[in-house]
């Protein structure tokens, strides 16, 4: 029964962080690993320590180059950006700060 009541209480903490009106993206804050050119794909490729997986900024992002250059400052000083992503569990970045 606790177990049940943690899952229950931690799901409507965690919907609850998503701003008003934005309920299906999240923003994150996570120390840039690696940023990957991808120079034959749509996008670039862009790990994170705390996330086992790839992410793609794409190029076709109308501030695709502002946020690149963040995260490259990023991964050189391995320090925090915030990023939201498209989708709650997606891999792809919509927006990207210091």
């Amino acid at each position: 029964m606790v177990v049940l009541i943690f899952t229950v209480n931690y799901g409507t903490i965690m919907a609850s962080n998503a701003p008003p009106g934005e309920q299906e993206t999240f923003m994150h804050t996570w120390t840039v690993a690696k940023v990957i050119d991808t120079e034959n794909e749509g996008f670039q490729k862009v790990v994170f320590l705390e996330s086992a997986r790839f992410y793609k900024l794409m190029r076709n992002n109308k501030n695709f180059a502002a946020y690149l250059a963040i995260l490259k400052d990023a991964e050189e000083n391995k320090s925090k950006v915030k990023v939201r992503l498209t989708e709650p569990h997606g891999d792809i970045i919509e927006h990207v700060e210091k």
